[in-house]
């Protein structure tokens, strides 16, 4: 029943994460992983604390149905999710590394989906 509980509000906290980013991207928010030209590197606001927000809030989502479900296949849908955006943000930093000189900076000291973590 806990782990219930608790994957009912983790969709309330991706919506969060969520809104953050798309906040502060704005007009230069765009489906796909390459940067779109003319725009410049975003690391503030929540940027400061994890590089991609938006693939975050999307796996937190997945994760609260998985709990609130308590479903082996939600999981492992959710497990699938998170690879796949996982692999597309590896695409994203290899094009976002080549157009801004100061991204291996900003991806040493900044988290990659959690805060402090990962």
């Amino acid at each position: 029943a806990s782990l219930r509980a608790a994957g009912a509000g983790l969709p309330l906290a991706a919506a969060a994460v969520l809104a953050a980013g798309s906040r502060r991207l704005g007009r230069r928010l765009t489906p796909y992983p390459r940067p779109l030209e003319g725009t410049a590197l975003e690391t503030g606001g929540i940027y400061g604390l994890i590089r991609h927000p938006l693939y975050s809030g999307v796996i937190l989502a997945a994760l609260g149905v998985a709990l609130w479900k308590a479903s082996a296949w939600s999981l492992g849908a959710g497990a699938a999710l998170a690879a796949l955006l996982n692999a597309k943000a590896a695409r994203e930093e290899a094009w976002l590394s080549e157009r801004f000189p100061a991204y291996a900076d900003y991806r040493r000291r900044t988290r990659k989906f959690v805060p402090f973590l990962f």
